[in-house]
């Protein structure tokens, strides 16, 4: 549900983020291609048959990305969900779930009206950039769970659970690499120089 965190979270990210980001460019470009190769070739009950299947992957992957939720929750200490947000990274990474979320959400209800209804071509090709665009970005997923394990993992190793510069270095890439978070990521680097001088 879409509350004021959500919003605030959205504005964090920034509008434009998200409208250049890889995923978005990546599925315009592929649908395009996809668009230049296929037009026409589909067929009304081909078309239908595409949107029915990727409409039940899409609900599938609701599914996927909770569990990925719940996994980095689970493997995440006290100590290490405390750093996350001293850094403010932990709200970052849970943008990216919802946001992910969302995008299935809606290309699953896309789909499901396109299959009560008649559509274009025009429609169709609409669809087929939501459900790519939701594939990439469920690849982003995997990828930044793998990741997130592996900073998990350097930080049990850190002293006495204190993360050195270069694990805290490590997790701000991470979000700057699955969320272009330039601008808040020097924000917070700056901010943990300052109170490094500071001590």
């Amino acid at each position: 549900m879409v509350n004021r965190g959500t919003v605030q979270r959205i504005r964090s990210f920034g509008p434009i983020r998200i409208v250049t980001s890889f995923e978005v460019i990546g599925a315009a470009l592929l649908t395009a291609i996809a668009r230049c190769s296929f037009s026409g070739s589909f067929q009304p009950d081909g078309m239908s048959s595409f949107v029915a299947a990727a409409t039940g992957i899409s609900s599938s992957l609701i599914a996927v990305v909770l569990t990925g939720i719940a996994i980095l929750v689970s493997l995440s200490s006290e100590q290490f969900l405390s750093f996350l947000r001293e850094q403010d990274i932990y709200d970052r990474i849970m943008f990216v779930f919802e946001y992910t979320v969302a995008l299935a959400i809606i290309t699953s209800l896309l789909g499901s009206i396109l299959q009560a209804v008649e559509y274009s071509e025009y429609m169709f090709w609409i669809f087929v950039f939501f459900f790519i665009y939701l594939l990439l970005s469920t690849m982003q997923i995997v990828s930044t769970i793998i990741e997130y394990g592996d900073k998990i993992g350097e930080f049990s190793k850190a002293n006495n659970f204190e993360p050195n510069e270069d694990l805290k270095k490590d997790m701000q890439d991470l979000i700057q690499e699955h969320g272009n978070f330039d601008e808040d990521d020097n924000q917070t680097r700056n901010r943990s120089e300052n109170e490094s001088e500071s001590e």
